[in-house]
């Protein structure tokens, strides 16, 4: 079983880097390291899988990425609106979200369908170096809303802090994939597709998060070259998951439903994503209008979650 843990782990990490580099034009770093042990040499996979509650941990970690950029997209917001009271709703669940589902990951969560400790060494070590980034973003964070939102150096700390933990989540969510993914139900392409259309919901808050930064003068010189690189790879990742992109193994939608669904999601991105353009355009959105983008990111959010979700219920792809 070592064994094929092992070799799967490697073969969805290749085909991750294949496709990102054919979306983005960028290779991707290397996952956590290769080794780790597992539940019992007697279980089948499939068993594993289900016991451990496997697919909720493929979606749960994969959901840590899009917190990591949710955050200091909202604490954007709640800066830029002064203590507004629907941001500090937002951020106050998007923190809790975060440690509820990386806690969980590690010691199990039955209301999360996650039944169990995590037996990985390596899936453990990762989610050790993710608690070790997340704690200060935590606390500046906490700091931010203790403060009403007027804490410049606790906002530069969040801003600071996310990406580093985008980085580890990301490869978190890479080992994650492989350990728990059933070859006898889903095959190396249809795996990649769910990991990538859980990536969407993670570009669309780190797209809010730049026009925000962009807007309220927290970005850098490279914020606006980040969000438009941002816009582009959600773009040309919706456009794949409807069509395929048969050069990186990426299948198309695999039921009409799901077609259906992404046909949707195009549209309603298209019609919402005016203010994105402006920013880039080099319009910046007052606090009201960046308000106002917080609710349009989480509406389509949900969309990508209810397409995540059919992809998991769907038939082997």
């Amino acid at each position: 079983m070592y064994d094929t843990f092992r070799f799967r782990r490697a073969t969805m990490r290749l085909h991750l880097v294949v496709l990102s580099a054919a979306l983005t034009g960028v290779l991707s770093g290397p996952g956590l390291a290769q080794d780790q042990s597992t539940a019992s040499a007697t279980l089948t996979l499939a068993q594993f899988v289900k016991e451990h509650g496997g697919t909720e941990r493929i979606n749960l970690s994969a959901k840590l990425r899009m917190l990591s950029q949710r955050i200091p997209a909202v604490a954007c917001v709640y800066a830029a609106r002064g203590d507004d009271e629907l941001a500090k709703t937002h951020l106050n669940a998007a923190l809790d979200e975060f440690e509820k589902i990386a806690k969980g990951l590690e010691f199990g969560d039955d209301s999360l369908g996650m039944f169990g400790p995590e037996e990985s060494a390596k899936a453990l070590k990762g989610l050790k170096i993710l608690g070790e980034e997340w704690a200060p973003l935590a606390a500046a964070a906490r700091d931010l809303l203790a403060a009403g939102g007027t804490q410049p150096e606790a906002l530069a700390q969040i801003y600071a802090q996310e990406p580093k933990v985008l980085e580890i989540a990301k490869k978190l969510a890479v080992e994650i994939g492989a350990i728990y993914t059933d070859p006898n139900s889903l095959t190396i392409g249809g795996a990649m597709t769910i990991d990538i259309a859980g990536r969407q919901r993670m570009l669309l808050q780190k797209m809010t998060k730049e026009a925000c930064q962009i807007s309220t003068g927290g970005g850098t010189a490279d914020t606006a070259t980040a969000l438009q690189a941002t816009v582009d790879t959600f773009d040309k990742t919706l456009a794949a998951m409807i069509d395929g992109l048969p050069e990186a193994g990426m299948p198309p939608a695999p039921t009409p439903e799901i077609r259906q669904a992404l046909e949707t999601l195009r549209a309603d991105w298209q019609a919402a994503r005016a203010p994105i353009d402006g920013v880039m355009g080099g319009t910046a959105l007052d606090a009201a209008a960046l308000a106002a983008l917080m609710v349009t990111t989480d509406g389509l959010v949900q969309e990508m979650n209810k397409i995540v979700a059919a992809y998991s219920a769907s038939a082997t792809f």
